[in-house]
């Protein structure tokens, strides 16, 4: 079924079914996109079944389910040589059109993920059910006044955790549901890896280290003057004995109070003590792999070309799926990944 797009109007009520190859892809706690191309002389080509706020949702037989809404930005509706572009956000984008009050809420992520929902829901036509919300964790803060996506995505970085907004298929409606989650996916059995066997299209480059690198941060919480501002420093001395001392100071807006932003300090520090590898990586479906694959699984990775591994030239780890992207190529599908 990769081919048919299936739409819904704003209530979950289903609308059509169009046959047209999509573009699609999936980012791990952010928003994913997709486009798709119509005959201006498509009967399904009506403004009623392509209105911004129809949700779309695209189902494939090994692949995840891609779900999401029609929306402008940054890509734009055009018309052009007889076609007409549409373009669409995964659910996550819902959360961009809801503002906050201003508000100081408190609890675990888990806790405040489920505030800024209950926030979205006092003011959305797409009614948001909880879905599977872990409450686990420290206790935190977060100042609202901004959009809910903004908020949602802030805190679960400074947690280290992962969010999404799925749906279901219940009595032929389209329901919302917003989970948040210690860690998203699973681990895997499977490997990645290149060569003439492998399942990794051969490239001239697969794998990176990004930085930057910070072993010493200050974080400061946010204050109406810089004299009431709090202030905590944290050290990395393995990471400083590595490197050399490499400082960075920042501050977390919406966080007032000490323990939480000791907290936020000790995430970020852990996040940029070390560089962390990365690589964008063309999976092949050999051995049925894209029945694995989903954006936070976790999956063994292994390059012949790339790395450092014993001082050789190789690398092995475990990495999580960070994004995935399909264009309609069978037996393909673009991977981004990170270590572990």
């Amino acid at each position: 079924m990769s081919n048919v797009i299936r739409i819904f109007n704003r209530a979950g009520t289903e609308l059509t079914e169009i046959e047209a190859r999509a573009r699609r892809s999936w980012i791990l706690n952010d928003e994913g996109d997709c486009f798709f191309t119509l005959a201006i002389r498509d009967s399904k080509a009506k403004e009623e079944l392509l209105q911004y706020g129809n949700l779309v949702l695209i189902e494939h037989d090994e692949l995840p389910d891609w779900a999401g809404v029609i929306d402008l930005d940054p890509a734009e509706r055009v018309w052009r040589g007889g076609s007409l572009d549409v373009s669409a956000y995964s659910l996550e984008r819902l959360l961009k059109s809801s503002d906050s009050p201003i508000l100081k809420v408190t609890g675990t992520a888990g806790s405040i993920f489920r505030q800024v929902i209950d926030v979205y829901n006092m003011e959305a036509e797409s009614i948001m059910l909880p879905g599977e919300i872990w409450l686990g964790g420290t206790q935190r803060e977060e100042t609202l006044g901004d959009s809910c996506f903004t908020h949602v995505k802030r805190v679960s970085e400074r947690a280290n955790n992962d969010w999404n907004i799925s749906h279901r298929l219940e009595g032929g409606k389209f329901k919302l549901y917003a989970n948040y989650y210690e860690q998203r996916g699973a681990k895997t059995e499977r490997l990645l890896y290149d060569g003439k066997e492998g399942n990794i299209e051969k490239v001239d480059t697969a794998l990176s280290e990004a930085g930057p690198i910070y072993n010493i941060i200050t974080g400061y919480s946010d204050a109406s003057t810089t004299g009431t501002r709090q202030k905590v420093t944290l050290r990395n001395e393995e990471s400083i004995e590595i490197f050399g001392p490499r400082r960075n100071s920042l501050t977390f807006s919406g966080v007032t109070e000490l323990a939480t932003l000791t907290k936020n300090t000790q995430s970020t520090l852990d996040n940029y003590a070390y560089p962390y590898k990365q690589a964008g990586l063309t999976v092949l479906n050999k051995g049925n792999i894209f029945g694995t694959l989903e954006v936070g699984n976790v999956l063994d990775l292994r390059l012949s070309k790339s790395g450092f591994l014993g001082g050789a030239l190789g690398y092995e780890a475990e990495v999580k799926i960070i994004s995935m992207q399909y264009s309609g190529t069978p037996d393909k599908v673009a991977l981004g990944v990170r270590t572990v």
